[in-house]
């Protein structure tokens, strides 16, 4: 049996509601003879024949009728989903969202956001954030480069400054010139925030350092675990500024913004969800999580 169109399923159930055919195609807003057509034509698509004639009257078979009872009941299964799936797209308290992000981003608005609706946070880097926002597996992402695609929406966030951080058992007093500093550096162990170090290695050609000299001992894919390792003296590092760990045995320099300017977040989504109230509120309390790092 060939699938059945469900404009023609529309004009059944609503001729079945009120057996007459005028009736019907006023509550649909289309012509009579128009209704008759998609009557006749859903007619040929069955077994058998759901209508007859009362006298003048057309009405339904038996099997109509059955017919009527069945599909009614899925429709009206159907307007339950829809209602309900409408309901919780407009009321955040019954939204369920699911946001991606590296796992040091993810942990540090977590525990801030007072979003009345149901988080789900999902640890993942920029590429397949950005895979998942696009297949629709996920519903919002926080990367560091805007995509490169008309099929997502980017609004900025926040902004990483960058320090390099020294333990002072491996070095008392930094020198003040920086060339001077890099030399010493370069001696220094050096812990890595993965490997290549991105923002390390270009902080590194801004002054004129072959990335490749490093003394590097370490690799990790986690600022907190990078601090955690400059804490306990095992090398020297350069880490995002909103790092609240670092301890007080470590000098701290400031990366200059000519040296490398701010890497800039982005909270990214589909341009179907713009309007959608829980978006409107999550963008607003992650504004208030990130108001310090514009």
């Amino acid at each position: 049996m060939p699938k059945i169109p469900i404009h023609l399923i529309e004009a059944f159930i609503s001729f079945s509601q009120t057996q007459n055919v005028q009736a019907a195609a006023n509550r649909l807003g289309i012509s009579q003879p128009a209704l008759s057509k998609q009557l006749m034509a859903l007619e040929k698509m069955l077994p058998q024949a759901i209508f007859t004639f009362r006298g003048r009257q057309k009405v339904l078979t038996a099997f109509g009728e059955e017919l009527r009872v069945q599909l009614q009941e899925k429709l009206e299964g159907l307007q339950e989903i829809i209602e309900h799936t409408a309901l919780s797209h407009a009321d955040p308290s019954k939204s369920y969202v699911k946001i991606a992000s590296r796992r040091e981003i993810l942990d540090r608005f977590a525990d801030k956001l007072k979003f009345p609706g149901t988080l789900q946070l999902v640890e993942s880097a920029n590429a397949p954030t950005i895979t998942g926002l696009i297949n629709r597996t996920l519903d919002f992402g926080i990367v560091h480069q805007v995509p490169n695609t008309s099929e997502l929406v980017a609004k900025p966030l926040f902004r990483d400054h960058f320090m390099i951080v020294i333990p002072k058992k491996l070095l008392k007093t930094p020198p003040t010139k920086i060339k001077d500093l890099w030399s010493e550096l370069i001696k220094l162990p050096c812990i890595c925030y993965k490997n290549p170090d991105e923002i390390l290695g270009q902080i590194c050609q801004s002054h004129g350092v072959n990335f490749d000299r490093l003394n590097i001992t370490r690799v990790t894919a986690n600022y907190l675990s990078v601090a955690k390792l400059v804490n306990a003296g095992v090398g020297w590092a350069a880490m995002p500024t909103h790092i609240s760990t670092v301890s007080a045995n470590n000098h701290i320099i400031p990366v200059p913004l000519k040296t490398f300017a701010p890497r800039q977040f982005y909270g990214v989504f589909r341009p179907e969800l713009k309007n959608a109230p829980w978006l409107r509120l999550l963008l607003s309390e992650l504004d208030a999580c990130f108001i310090d790092q514009k």
